[in-house]
């Protein structure tokens, strides 16, 4: 390899070549100061982009805030809109449901809202029924009280009838404008809600699943509808004959089919044919028919 004094000789060159280089007025070397010059060149570009992205995420985020201050601002003017329905609602079930804590079997389901139709025939329900609930209660809870249980039962059906004469009567008072609010909220929102379209898929669905049927399968499924539509228009004319019978009959009427409903009788074609023929034999053997 090379000696030592050769590798010396070399580095002096170097050394002497850099010192004769060109120089400015300070003493600087040029081509130094022009690489200087670029790498600042460069720095302020990057700089520059980066204020530049810094800028346009400022203002994303400050359309970000605006959309979101927009839709909380929304939500809190429909919350706010609905705070009279809701709390009135609340105070009306809440008064009507009462009574089940202490045992009391003579509550009554309310209706199901969809409409403003509904809401007012609930709301005329709960006022009426509520009265008469709670002023009759007032002797009839000691009556099956003490039918059922003796004097103890007794003592619990007054205990049960002063307390049902007080909270059903302030359901009576809160139920229909709480009611009436929520019918016309429903009806509002009825083009809103996706039942329509659920209904026309199901349809289109019925559609096809009968075209797909071949002549024996389409003749079979064709009896069933036709035997069910018969038990639907038979119930219907059933309800409709007892119905004009007069004030006693549309009472036993109505708390008949709530009952029905609520046990669920007619939740399938069968089992509505059977309560069909056993209601037809209790109305004959009653005489409301």
């Amino acid at each position: 390899g090379p000696s030592l004094e050769e590798r010396g000789r070399s580095s002096l060159g170097k050394t002497g070549s850099l010192g004769n280089s060109e120089r400015n007025q300070n003493g600087v070397p040029i081509g130094s100061l022009q690489g200087s010059e670029t790498v600042l060149e460069e720095n302020e570009g990057r700089v520059s982009d980066v204020s530049d992205v810094s800028s346009g995420s400022d203002d994303n985020l400050a359309q970000d805030m605006a959309v979101d201050a927009g839709m909380g601002l929304a939500m809190s003017g429909k919350v706010l809109a609905r705070a009279p329905m809701d709390l009135s609602l609340a105070i009306a079930q809440g008064f009507h449901n009462a009574p089940r804590l202490y045992g009391d079997t003579t509550v009554r389901t309310p209706l199901r809202i969809t409409g403003i139709k509904s809401g007012l025939h609930a709301a005329g329900d709960e006022f009426v029924f509520g009265v008469y609930d709670g002023v009759t209660g007032l002797w009839l809870q000691p009556y099956r009280g003490a039918r059922d249980n003796g004097a103890l039962g007794f003592v619990q059906g007054v205990g049960k009838g002063v307390g049902g004469f007080i909270l059903k009567d302030l359901a009576a008072i809160c139920g229909p404008i709480a009611y009436t609010m929520k019918g016309v909220h429903k009806e509002m929102i009825k083009g809103r809600e996706p039942t329509q379209f659920v209904r026309r898929a199901r349809i289109a669905q019925g559609v096809q699943d009968v075209k797909a049927l071949d002549d024996e399968a389409r003749r079979r499924e064709e009896e069933k509808v036709e035997k069910a539509w018969k038990v639907v228009l038979d119930i219907a004319n059933e309800f409709a004959v007892v119905k004009d019978g007069g004030f006693k009959a549309k009472w036993r009427f109505r708390k008949e089919s709530r009952r029905l409903v609520k046990e669920g009788k007619f939740e399938s074609v069968g089992s509505a044919a059977v309560e069909l023929e056993e209601w037809r034999r209790a109305q004959r053997l009653k005489g409301l028919r």
